[in-house]
Formats: structure tokens, sequence, C-alpha cells
């Protein structure tokens, strides 16, 4: 991991990738991935999601459950899987209530 390569700030709904950062830093091959990595990431951050939750421990996906989700910054950035938590209580479901609460 390369360190701090894309920011938001849901409170004024924007998020910035910086893909001049991810360029210089990643292999030809890992660049495509690692950008879908952090649009993912911060589009989470968009709808409140957060690595630091007690909630959503050990942030395990669905496809590889070896990796962790997207917002977990010690998610494998290059290897093409770009998912939230699977696990009961997940992300996906945090998403789904900011855009209906109920």
């Amino acid at each position: 991991m390369v360190g701090r390569v894309g920011v938001t700030n849901s409170a004024y709904n924007y998020s910035v990738v910086s893909v001049g950062t991810i360029e210089s830093a990643y292999a030809a091959d890992d660049r495509p991935a690692s950008i879908r990595d952090t649009t993912v990431h911060e589009l989470g951050h968009q709808f409140g999601l957060n690595n630091v939750d007690n909630i959503h421990i050990p942030h395990a996906n669905s496809i590889n459950p070896l990796d962790k989700c997207v917002m977990d910054y010690d998610c494998d950035e290059v290897d093409n899987i770009s998912e939230f938590c699977a696990d009961s209580p997940n992300h996906i479901w945090d998403i789904r209530q900011a855009g209906e609460p109920r």
C-alpha cells in the first residue's frame, strides 16, 4: 500500500482519487485495479462507511475470504476485487440504509 491516494468529504459531496500518485507508485499492470479499489473505497466514505469500526471485523469479502473488504486499509489493492463486507452486519446493508432509511 502506498498510503493516502484518495480523500472524501461527504459533507460537501466530493471525493478525489490521486491518479497521479497511483501512476507513480504502482506498476503499469496494477494501476487500473488500484484506481478501482480507491474509487470504490472513497465512494464508501460518501455513505458514511469507515475503516475503524468494530462492527465489520474482520472486513471479509465474499469472493476471496483471505482478502479484506475494500474499506479495510489492509485489503489487496491489486487483486481486481473491489468489494464491501459480505458478512452480516455488512457495509452493503449500511449503504442501503443510507439510501433508504427505515
